[in-house]
C-alpha cells in the first residue's frame, strides 16, 4: 500500500555537516538508502510513544530515500501503521526540507520496516518520525516548530552563543533521582531519563534534563489542585526540559555546526511532550 503526502519546509540553510549522521547514532547506510534511521534508538515502544532520532540527509541526485525500521517489538502493516504487541499504533514521518519549497514523499512499506521516497528534493532535509499515541498531532507540532523563525532563531542563537557557554557545565542528573526504567517498576516513565525517545543526541546528553522533568511531574502530580492546574504547571516544567536540553546541545557542540540538528532534534521532542501534557489525566 502506497500513501502520499505533502508538508512543507521551512528551515533556514544550514552548513550539511557528513559527520553528522554519525554522531546522532545512525545505522549503517545499506545500498539504496540514504539513510536508515534505527527502531532501537528510541524509547520503549510499549509506552505508547516512540520517537525517532533526527538526522539531517542530503539525498542522492534530487531523489531521497529513507528506511524508519520498525520499532523493537512492532513490524510494518502499511505505510502509516505498525503492528505492535499490545495493537497497531500509527506512524508519521517527519520531514523538513532547507528550502521554502513543499517536500512531497511516500511511504512503501518494506520487510524492516517502512520506507519513504522524496523526489526532487532540493538539498538536505531533516528527517524523524513519530509511532504511536498522537502521531499526528505531534507530526503537526513538529513542523510548526520547524518552521523557518524558529529554525532561524536557532542557527544564529545556537551558534552565536555557543563559545561563551565552553566554561560552564552541562545539566546533570540531580542528585536523588532514582533509575528505574524496566518493565514491573513503578511509574517507570518516570524514572527513565528520556521516555519515548533517545537519551542523548550524538555527544549531547539529555539525561540531567529528563532526570530534572521527571522529579518536577512527580512532585505536581501530588499536589491537591485541579487538574487544569497540573497541566499548567506541567507546560512550565515542559518549557524548562526543552531549555535544558537546548542548553546541553550548546555546551556538548560548543562552536560546533551540529548544534543546529541537536536543537532541532528538542523542537520535535517538544511538540512530543506538549501532546503528553495536553493528554494528561494529572496522575
Amino acid at each position: 500500500m502506497r500513501v502520499r503526502r505533502e508538508v512543507a519546509g521551512w528551515v533556514a540553510s544550514i552548513l550539511l555537516l557528513m559527520c553528522w549522521s554519525t554522531s546522532a547514532e545512525a545505522a549503517p547506510i545499506s545500498t539504496g538508502y540514504n539513510a536508515i534511521l534505527s527502531g532501537t534508538s528510541g524509547g520503549a515502544i510499549e509506552d505508547d510513544l516512540f520517537i525517532y532520532n533526527v538526522q539531517e540527509v542530503t539525498p542522492s541526485g534530487d531523489d531521497l530515500k529513507i528506511l524508519f525500521q520498525a520499532p523493537s517489538g512492532c513490524s510494518s502493516v502499511t505505510g502509516e501503521k505498525f503492528a505492535c504487541q499490545g495493537g497497531d499504533r500509527e506512524f508519521r514521518p517527519i520531514l523538513n526540507g532547507v528550502s521554502r519549497a513543499p517536500v512531497s514523499y511516500s511511504l512503501d512499506v518494506a520487510a524492516e520496516g517502512v520506507v519513504l521516497t522524496a523526489s526532487e528534493v532540493n538539498g538536505g532535509v531533516i528527517v524523524s518520525g513519530v509511532v504511536g499515541e498522537g502521531a499526528s498531532a505531534i507530526q503537526a507540532g513538529a513542523l510548526e516548530d520547524l518552521s523557518l523563525k524558529e529554525s532561524a532563531w536557532i542557527e544564529k542563537g545556537t551558534v552565536g552563543q555557543a563559545s561563551t557557554l565552553a566554561m560552564a557545565g552541562p545539566v546533570t542528573v540531580p542528585r536523588g533521582y532514582i533509575y528505574c526504567p524496566y518493565i514491573g517498576c513503578r511509574d517507570r516513565t518516570l524514572h527513565d531519563y528520556c521516555s519515548y525517545s533517545p537519551d542523548s543526541w550524538g555527544a549531547a546528553d539529555f539525561r540531567g534534563p529528563c532526570a530534572y522533568h521527571d522529579m518536577a511531574i512527580e512532585r505536581i502530580r501530588s499536589m491537591n489542585i485541579t487538574l487544569d492546574a497540573k497541566r499548567s504547571a506541567r507546560r512550565s516544567a515542559d518549557a524548562s526540559l526543552i531549555r535544558r536540553m537546548q542548553y546541553n546541545c550548546r555546551w556538548y557542540y560548543a562552536g560546533n555546526m551540529a548544534v543546529i540538528p541537536c536543537s532541532q532534534f528538542t523542537l520535535i521532542y517538544k511538540a512530543a511532550i506538549a501532546y503528553k501534557t495536553n493528554t494528561w489525566n494529572g496522575r
